[in-house]
C-alpha cells in the first residue's frame, strides 16, 4: 500500500470558535483539553476532508471550543491506491501527515484568536499523533 500521497491543499476554515464562559476566572495548571479527530472522503473528485474539535475545559466545565476543517485534494493516483473495494484505506503516515498539518494550522489560529484577551496564554500544547494515530484510516464507501 502507498505510504505517501500526491495531493493538493485547497483549503482550511474555522467551522466553529466559541467561549462559553469568556469572564471565567481560573488556576492555569487545570485546564484540561481534549481533541478529536474526524475524516471524510469524496473519492469521486478525490476530496479529502480532516476535521479537527479541541474543547478546553476548566473544573470539568466546558469554557471554549474550536473547530477547524482541512480539505485536500488528492491526486488520481493516490486516490486509486487508497481504494480498495468498497473502502478507501488510508496508511497509518499518510493519515498523521494530514491531522498533523490541520493540528498546527489550528494552533495558530487559535493563537491569533485569543491575541489581546486574557486567554492568550491558553495554547494548544504539541501532541504526539502516533499516540493517538496508530491505525489506517478506514472509510466504507457508498
Amino acid at each position: 500500500m502507498k505510504e505517501s500521497a500526491g495531493y493538493k491543499f485547497l483549503n482550511i476554515k474555522i467551522n466553529q470558535f466559541a467561549f462559553f464562559d469568556p469572564d471565567l476566572e481560573r488556576d492555569d495548571n487545570e485546564l484540561q483539553v481534549k481533541n478529536s479527530y474526524s475524516y471524510g472522503i469524496e473519492p469521486e473528485n478525490g476530496l479529502f476532508t480532516c476535521i479537527l474539535t479541541c474543547i478546553f475545559s476548566y473544573q470539568e466545565k466546558i469554557i471554549m471550543k474550536i473547530e477547524t476543517q482541512a480539505t485536500y485534494q488528492l491526486n488520481e493516483p493516490s486516490m486509486k491506491s487508497f481504494v480498495k473495494g468498497g473502502e478507501f484505506i488510508m496508511p497509518i503516515e499518510v493519515v498523521k501527515h494530514f491531522t498533523s498539518m490541520l493540528y498546527g494550522a489550528t494552533r495558530g489560529i487559535l493563537v491569533c484568536k485569543l491575541e489581546g484577551t486574557k486567554f492568550a496564554s491558553m495554547i494548544l500544547p504539541p501532541v504526539n499523533l502516533g499516540k493517538t494515530i496508530n491505525k489506517p484510516l478506514v472509510l466504507t464507501l457508498d
